[in-house]
């Protein structure tokens, strides 16, 4: 993460679709194209990984006739020139978490920690005729199981969010789990196979006020970091509009591309802006978020910013100053969400004693 940019860096395997690859499909947007299975090893090594993780074998359209496959119907298997095998497109390896609509089931899926332990295997494939229907009825009774398989992976979402999920609670309101900061917090959730997400039920759950306040202060920096990113990128945009005006006026006046010594000076010049512009934004938005609690720019912020984008993010609607699980800044530790928001947003402040929370910094 970057400036509010994220940057995925991947290895390239030594891969041609047309010669090496022994499994899945060609044509990964035809969900009833041939779906290739002839290389025994890999399919053994597939389908071994697949029973570790507990995902049930189902039914596929392949080239107008049934299949039964391991895992998602995305995944490609290559076997390549330096006699290697390599498995790729295991964005969609996970079941879907109760997809309210056909996108949801791209990005909210369960964890594996709840899915290798669950009391049966799940499909992979599970509610994709939401976004990749077959063609036909009689396409639809090749795959027979995906009924099945839908109502199993609603289960299991049920499953999380009324008895998973209220055990995890007891366990954090016996002390039997003790996270105490952010790195801990997230971990702990993690390993119970629960998704981010959800922490708001954690809130509204637990009878330890301590517990709270820390699921609380979590929401908010995770909260606050979408939106410290978001700042970024306009920043970044603005100066990158900038940037360009200068080389275009430059190229205009010396009636070529050249970069010259001027221009490039010019454009580290811009660079070192840049880098203040987002220290600057750094500063204001952690005075926002930690500020005086009776100050009007960061009550007008928290009230019509930072509130409505966490409850849409974890599904925590608790506005109504009656409400005893609305969030009140003033009953937020200052310090807690300072360490909370350092951790999630990257950002280091230095050690002083000068942070005073109650009063203005020195």
């Amino acid at each position: 993460d970057y400036h509010g940019f994220r940057f995925l860096v991947m290895s390239m395997p030594p891969v041609d679709e047309q010669r090496t690859q022994v499994y899945g499909r060609l044509d990964t947007h035809d969900p009833n194209s041939f779906f290739e299975d002839n290389d025994a090893m890999f399919h053994g090594l597939h389908g071994a990984a697949c029973d570790e993780l507990n995902l049930k074998p189902h039914n596929i359209i392949s080239g107008g006739e049934s299949k039964l496959i391991n895992g998602s119907v995305e995944t490609q298997g290559h076997y390549c020139h330096d006699g290697r095998y390599y498995a790729m497109n295991f964005s969609r390896l996970m079941p879907s978490d109760l997809p309210n609509d056909g996108m949801e089931m791209l990005t909210k899926q369960l964890r594996p920690e709840l899915v290798t332990t669950y009391r049966m295997p799940l499909s992979s494939d599970a509610f994709s005729s939401l976004t990749a229907p077959p063609k036909d009825d009689a396409s639809a009774t090749l795959i027979s199981d995906s009924d099945q398989a839908d109502i199993e992976v609603g289960n299991a979402s049920r499953f999380l969010l009324t008895e998973h999920i209220p055990n995890f609670v007891s366990q954090l309101d016996l002390l039997k789990v003790f996270p105490y900061d952010s790195g801990t917090f997230t971990k702990a959730v993690h390993a119970a196979g629960i998704n981010v997400r959800h922490i708001g039920r954690i809130a509204e759950m637990t009878r330890l006020p301590h517990v709270r306040e820390m699921v609380v202060v979590e929401m908010l920096a995770r909260t606050g970091k979408a939106i410290l990113k978001r700042g970024h990128r306009r920043i970044i945009h603005k100066a990158k509009e900038a940037a360009e005006k200068v080389i275009m006026q430059k190229e205009e006046d010396v009636g070529t591309a050249k970069i010259d010594e001027e221009l490039k000076q010019n454009l580290l010049s811009y660079t070192e802006h840049l880098n203040q512009d987002n220290v600057a934004h750094i500063v204001d938005f952690f005075n926002l978020m930690v500020g005086m609690p009776n100050d009007r720019e960061n009550n007008d912020f928290w009230k019509h910013v930072l509130l409505p984008t966490l409850a849409s993010k974890f599904n925590y609607n608790h506005s109504s100053a009656s409400d005893p699980l609305n969030i009140d800044r003033v009953h937020i530790c200052p310090m807690q969400l300072f360490h909370a928001l350092q951790y999630h947003c990257g950002v280091r402040c230095a050690t002083s004693n000068d942070y005073h929370f109650d009063g203005e910094a020195f």
